[in-house]
């Protein structure tokens, strides 16, 4: 039986998913709190299939070192935002709170990730990078900061376009409508309940 953990965390509340099944599960955008993301990991589970990063932003990568340390496992983000995490101008918003990160961690390209279940769509918008995780067994589409309940991610940071981010939501909006969206941030609804009322959809 799968199971879909949320564990808000950090200063800008962040969600850190955990998708279970078995003695195994994978962990989405660990932001900030490793020892709470690990704790609960452990108490769980046996093995990480891999972390998977959203996007590059601080906080949804802030945890990374220390979590994948602590599991052995791999981590895939879309290597376009390596910017945020190389660059030492633009390192994952910094000016935004002030915070910095520089991970250790090798980064591998979503290009050589490969699970059946999961199909990873590349919506920019919000950064260059930004991905969403459709898990299709579980009906559940983790969508980082591209989409929110009635709301969408910023466009108005380094990287974010409102041009792309509206072809990304045309796309999302083609995606069957029970499916559940997990976002980077608040409460988790349903794809039908956005195309309803969220109006950066609806009006496309």
């Amino acid at each position: 039986m799968e199971e879909i953990k949320q564990i808000p965390n950090g200063p800008v509340q962040g969600n850190t998913y955990v998708i279970g099944e078995g003695e195994s599960c994978y962990i989405i955008d660990p932001g900030y709190d490793y020892q709470r993301i690990i704790q609960y990991v452990k108490s769980k589970y046996k093995f990480v299939k891999a972390i998977l990063l959203t996007h590059g932003h601080f906080d949804h990568c802030g945890a990374v070192d220390e979590v994948a340390s602590f599991f052995n496992c791999k981590t895939y983000m879309n290597l376009e935002d390596m910017v945020f995490i190389d660059s030492p101008t633009k390192k994952s918003q910094s000016p935004i709170l002030g915070m910095t990160i520089k991970l250790e961690t090798p980064i591998l390209s979503l290009d050589d990730f490969n699970d059946d279940n999961i199909i990873v769509l590349n919506t920019p918008g919000h950064s260059k990078g930004s991905v969403c995780f459709w898990f299709k067994k579980e009906k559940a589409l983790f969508s980082g900061d591209t989409l929110f309940s009635v709301d969408i991610g910023r466009v108005d940071l380094p990287g974010g376009s409102m041009k792309e981010m509206t072809e990304s939501l045309k796309l999302l909006k083609t995606l069957p409508d029970d499916l559940k969206v997990y976002p980077g941030h608040e409460e988790t609804t349903t794809l039908g309940k956005e195309k309803r009322t969220n109006m950066y959809l609806s009006r496309i």
